[in-house]
């Protein structure tokens, strides 16, 4: 009868530990969607790195109604002016450029993102799974890019 007790805890205490990884994984993700979830927030971190050089480089709160320089033209001519931040110009997993255009005093980056991003706060950021572009108005840029 000793056997049997047991038998029976140790069953419950299996079926406890189980239960509690699978709650775990399911409230955390498996370990490659932590991994997707991350590499998505290296390639946002990369776009907000984008618009706070070219914000350096070009804005001029003070001065309304022109730039203090150009907008680069390309991603490697900006990540060459870049003096406070170093600037990743390729997705990390794929090396594949991100999307720099240009137009009058906007521009826009994209990049491919693996999930969604739909939070509460900094919106701007927010976006699709998939590809995803952030235009940006280099006289009136959002102030969650600095």
């Amino acid at each position: 009868m000793k056997r049997g007790v047991h038998f029976v805890v140790l069953a419950i205490m299996s079926i406890a530990v189980v239960a509690t990884v699978l709650a775990g994984l399911s409230l955390v993700g498996s370990p490659a969607t932590a991994r997707t979830r991350r590499i998505d927030q290296e390639r946002l971190e990369d776009m907000r790195r984008i618009a706070r050089v070219v914000d350096e480089l070009c804005h001029d709160k003070d001065l309304k109604t022109g730039l203090k320089r150009p907008l680069p033209k390309t991603l490697d001519d900006l990540a060459g002016l870049a003096r406070t931040e170093k600037i990743r110009v390729a997705d990390p997993v794929s090396d594949e450029p991100y999307s720099y255009k240009v137009s009058g005093t906007k521009y826009t980056i994209s990049a491919i993102f693996e999930n969604e991003r739909d939070l509460d706060f900094r919106v701007f950021w927010n976006h699709p799974a998939g590809k995803a572009s952030f235009t940006i108005d280099a006289l009136d840029p959002p102030a969650s890019i600095r």
